[in-house]
């Protein structure tokens, strides 16, 4: 985990996402569930998809996050625009438009 954390923090999506996995696991590390969230919010905006992904389905069923339909809905379409499987399925289930 402490490698995820310093490559992480060299802004590294990869990285940053992968400790945000420890983070919210508690794997390696203490768990954290608002500071996993950090992670992956920046990972999604350093372009990694499956954070993205992560963060679009944190922030539309609330989960571990308060839940922000549209803050969700941003992350989810951009995931989707980016080829995220899971998400291109979850805005289709969600009439989310691409």
């Amino acid at each position: 985990a402490q490698f995820f954390q310093e490559t992480a923090d060299m802004d590294l999506p990869e990285a940053q996402l992968r400790y945000g996995h420890c983070l919210w696991k508690g794997e390696g590390v203490e768990k954290n569930g608002t500071l996993a969230v950090e992670y992956f919010e920046r990972s999604a905006d350093n372009g990694n998809s499956t954070a993205m992904y992560n963060v679009g389905n944190m922030y539309f069923n609330g989960n571990g996050v308060i839940q922000n339909n549209e803050k969700g809905a941003y992350y989810l379409r951009m995931a989707a625009l980016k080829g995220q499987p899971k998400a291109v399925d979850m805005c289709r289930k969600h009439h989310i438009q691409l």
